[in-house]
This record gives structure tokens, C-alpha cells and sequence, in this order.
């Protein structure tokens, strides 16, 4: 259950966006949001969720030190076709706002 399942890909950013977007914290100055219909940028948010995300450091493009990229993970045993899950508001640095999940507001209960 711990192998990643894919890399967390997108836009990088130093700062938060604004918005409800499908971003999450990688480290104090890297912020990545998926693509809007890529895998990850189509993870629905359940505060219960069967998958995570985890940074793992990996070596350097140019052989000079580590990155770190974000993978998402399962947290359970999924079949083929399951859905990902993934609680958007676990993970952000204590000092930022949770995800903004708009007028609807989180379904969860």
C-alpha cells in the first residue's frame, strides 16, 4: 500500500494561489496545483480519504543535491477503477487557510 501511485504534478508556485484550486504544500516556498482533468487535478476531497500524499526527495535533475516531489499514495488496498480520495485540508502549514471549497462548502458530514 505505501508505493506511490503517481506523482503530484502542475503548476509551481513560491506562494499560495487564491481560489479553489487543486493545490497542495510541498515545502515553505512550493506550492503545487494539478491541472484541472489530469489525474490529481481530478481527486475529489473526502475527509475520510483512501489516498494521501507524500514528499519523498529524490536527486536533482543536475546531480546536485535532492528535490522534493509530492506522490500520492494509497492508504488502503484499491482495485483497478477506484476512486482517489484525497483530504485537501490535511498537510497545509498551520498559518494558511484551509482549501476553499466555495459557497457549496465541504459534503462530508
Amino acid at each position: 500500500m505505501d508505493d506511490p501511485i503517481i506523482e503530484y504534478t502542475g503548476h509551481t508556485s513560491k506562494k499560495r494561489p487564491s481560489g479553489n484550486e487543486y493545490t497542495s504544500h510541498v515545502s515553505s516556498e512550493k506550492y503545487i496545483t494539478a491541472k484541472a482533468g489530469s489525474f490529481c487535478g481530478s481527486a475529489n476531497h473526502s475527509c475520510t480519504p483512501n489516498c494521501d500524499l507524500r514528499k519523498l526527495l529524490e536527486p536533482s535533475e543536475n546531480g546536485k543535491g535532492e528535490v522534493e516531489r509530492l506522490y500520492v499514495v494509497p492508504l488502503m488496498n484499491l482495485k483497478e477503477g477506484d476512486e482517489c480520495f484525497l483530504d485537501y485540508n490535511k498537510g497545509l502549514a498551520p498559518s494558511e487557510d484551509k482549501f476553499d471549497f466555495g459557497e457549496q462548502g465541504c459534503l462530508c458530514g
